[in-house]
Parts: structure tokens; sequence; C-alpha cells
């Protein structure tokens, strides 16, 4: 529970927005749309990406990685160990979330955080060390192999 809550506050508050003006982290000046996109436009394309983002997260609150179709149990290994890191991307995922929440206040957002951390608990759960976190967890399924 505590990781989980450092975890959002860690998130949702970051930098103050004068540190990137006084040439701490940040750009030096703000990237501007191409011309011809409009606000509408360019929220449109958000809520698409947004909407589909939802159907990669797992139910442990991570974010999906696929394996290759018909790896054995060699490559699976080897995608799982060598390649996947679900720690990263789904903290890298919140930390965009979060940002979004605090810019915007969309509800959707900070629920997207929430079972996001409590996906970047689970990678913690496993390892039994509170705040170490693990590559990557998940749930063998079981699909009937079909002719």
């Amino acid at each position: 529970m505590i990781l989980r809550a450092t975890l959002l506050l860690v998130l949702c508050l970051g930098a103050s927005p004068t540190e990137a003006r006084d040439g701490g982290p940040g750009p030096a000046r703000p990237l501007w749309p191409k011309p011809g996109r409009t606000d509408a436009m360019l929220y449109e394309k958000a809520m698409t990406l947004q909407a589909q983002m939802w159907h990669h997260i797992s139910p442990e609150g991570l974010l999906v990685y696929r394996h290759p179709r018909g790896a054995g149990p060699a490559e699976l290994s080897n995608e799982s160990i060598d390649r996947a890191d679900a720690a990263i991307w789904t903290g890298c995922y919140a930390a965009a979330q979060a940002c979004r929440w605090h810019v915007t206040g969309d509800a959707d957002a900070l629920a997207q955080v929430k079972v996001l951390a409590e996906g970047l608990a689970n990678l913690s759960r496993v390892t039994g060390v509170t705040g170490r976190l693990a590559r990557n967890v998940g749930v063998p399924i079981h699909t009937p192999v079909v002719p």
C-alpha cells in the first residue's frame, strides 16, 4: 500500500513549471503542432490512442508484451528474459498518464495511473523486497491447440 501511494505521489507531482524556464530539465521552447492542425483534431487523435491503450494493459496492471506466434519454450524464454521489460514501459506510460492527469484533470488518466501503479506494485511484490521491481510478471495462458 505504501509503495502504491508513493508511486502515485511521484508520478502525479513531477517538477515545477518554473524548473524548465530556469534552465532545468525540459525543452528550451515548446513544440507546436503542424500548420492546419486544430486543437479538436489533436484532441480526437489523443482520445483514439487513449482508448486503444486500455487494450494493452494486463489484468495485473502492466503493459502487455506480445510474443511471436508459434514460439516454443526457448524463444519464449529468450523473449521474456532478454527483451520484455514491462517495468520500464509501464513506468513510462504511467508517467505520461500522470502528466496528462496533472494538465487536464481527465478522470480516465487518473484511472489508468491507479491501475498502472498497482501493476508496478505487483512487480515489487513478486521480488519480496519492497521497492525492488522485477522486469516482468504474468500469468501463463493455456489455450487449446487447434490442428
